[in-house]
């Protein structure tokens, strides 16, 4: 299933329509390490290296053979919020712990972080999906620690809501590939390096937790939630 970077250009119908449930899934995250001087090993990110299933996630990777070069797939954890029009699917790569710093809510005094009493809480059942989209931008407010502008979040969507992934598992894989001939498929190897699901578990409990938006005073509700003033 072919999963494309969102944007609202190319998704003209997915932006207004509202969110109807949100799960943590896994992700297959194709990338290549080019053995450079025999001895330093140089990580490169490839569009359309993102796939619903390891399946699909291994034939992407046969069209990325090179002599010199190996490849892996890192299983990785994800969120999907769904809509009557198709879906958002948001991840982090370049960090242990893929969406950790992200923060969907605005907790004000005397709120918690799993049940805010009152506040700014976009991610929950019939928020419109443009919002969800923009506080995910790298330079929105919902970032406890703003990422960087490359290579880091990664927002893509599919025109499918009832697209299919495999679920989180509890210790996603890393998987380091080898050849055995040309003419042969490629092999692959588990490596160690596990990833943290529990914050894409979080945002998925998160999301069951039906709360107002309340804004506090001062804070100005026609804002761009895409950005903020540095």
């Amino acid at each position: 299933m072919a999963l494309t970077k969102y944007s609202p250009e190319e998704f003209p119908g997915l932006p207004c329509t509202l969110a109807t449930s949100a799960q943590g899934i896994c992700l297959y995250h194709v990338y290549t390490g080019r053995n450079a001087w025999h001895s330093t090993w140089i990580n490169r990110y490839n569009d359309e290296c993102m796939h619903a299933s390891r399946r699909e996630a291994e034939l992407y990777a046969e069209t990325l053979r090179k002599e010199g070069t190996v490849l892996y797939i890192q299983e990785l954890p994800a969120l999907v919020v769904r809509s009557k029009a198709g879906c958002l699917i948001a991840t982090q790569i370049n960090t242990d712990s893929p969406l950790r710093v992200y923060k969907p809510y605005f907790k004000m005094d005397g709120g918690t972080a799993e049940n805010p009493e009152w506040g700014i809480h976009w991610l929950h059942k019939d928020t419109d999906l443009c919002r969800i989209a923009d506080s995910l931008r790298p330079t929105s407010i919902w970032w406890s620690v703003r990422p960087p502008a490359q290579d880091s979040v990664i927002v893509l969507s599919s025109e499918k809501p009832f697209c299919q992934f495999d679920r989180i598992p509890d210790q996603p894989t890393l998987f380091r590939s080898f050849s055995t001939g040309s003419d042969y498929w490629l092999g692959w190897e588990t490596t160690k390096r596990a990833l943290d699901p529990e914050p894409v578990r979080y945002l998925e409990r998160m999301f069951s937790i039906p709360h107002p938006v309340i804004f506090p005073a001062g804070f100005d509700s026609r804002m761009p939630l895409g950005g903020r003033q540095d």
